[in-house]
């Protein structure tokens, strides 16, 4: 699964589409917002007749409104028509993943690379099953597989920090979510990474001030509370002066309150 082409920051007009779950961030095939609606464009899909194109587009519609259960059951039937289309094959690995059964997405991903070899999205989410599946080398070698076909992917920039931090490399990690941050200014996934690692390089006033800009952005979101806890966590964690010799100690410094 390794790849012989490296990673380069460059310039592209390629979008992807963004599917919110409990899980995380998942990218599907097309251009623009999953929440701005619209459906995604699917330029290398096989034929399908009438009423397979419609089952396609009631998953994609399942799947986008943070169903992945019921959009799974969809891409399956489809399958069961169509056995080698490759989003159908692509999007019921994502859901599988989703669904925490990423050994079983990840399967049909290969499945649908099989097929079709030059999809950088469903490259990018080989990474993400990789990466759910403790193999972080292996899906950073995805990532910039992906990210070789398409430069400025934002998922998978995002998804090479998160590898690099679980590889322990927290300066690439952290070059990697400032790329992202340079694509989507206010990315809350690429600004939690981006703390995570200044945190782990020991600049705590930056992966404080991190953490509270992605809370910021965040007002209404189930997912706040867990990036909130991690802010926390990362408060207690910081050395801070103890007496007039500036020696190091550690002290819960109180949280910020946001309204």
């Amino acid at each position: 699964m390794r790849n012989s082409c490296s990673y380069h920051a460059g310039r592209s007009d390629a979008k992807s589409m963004v599917i919110t779950s409990s899980r995380g961030f998942t990218s599907v095939p097309g251009g623009g917002s999953l929440q701005g609606g619209g459906m995604p464009k699917f330029r290398d899909r096989l034929p399908l007749d009438r009423s397979m194109d419609m089952k396609f587009k009631r998953a994609i519609e399942l799947h986008r409104a943070g169903d992945p259960a019921q959009a799974s059951l969809l891409y399956a039937e489809i399958l069961e028509s169509e056995p080698h289309h490759p989003d159908a094959l692509h999007l019921l690995g994502v859901t599988e993943t989703q669904l925490g059964q990423a050994e079983s997405g990840l399967g049909w991903i290969v499945r649908s690379l099989a097929v079709n070899p030059h999809q950088p999205v469903a490259i990018a989410n080989q990474g993400n099953a990789l990466l759910a599946l403790n193999r972080a080398a292996e899906a950073l070698c995805s990532y910039e597989q992906a990210l070789c076909l398409m430069p400025d992917y934002l998922l998978a920039v995002l998804g090479r920090g998160n590898a690099l931090g679980v590889l322990g490399r927290q300066e690439e990690a952290l070059s990697s979510f400032d790329r992202a941050l340079g694509l989507a200014p206010d990315f809350v996934p690429a600004l939690g990474g981006r703390a995570s690692a200044l945190q782990k390089l020991g600049r705590y006033a930056d992966s404080l001030a991190a953490y509270d800009r992605a809370i910021d952005l965040m007002p209404r979101s189930p997912r706040r509370t867990s990036v909130e806890a991690s802010r926390f966590a990362a408060s207690v964690s910081t050395p801070r002066p103890c007496s007039a010799s500036s020696e190091p100690c550690n002290s819960i410094q109180a949280m910020p309150k946001h309204s």
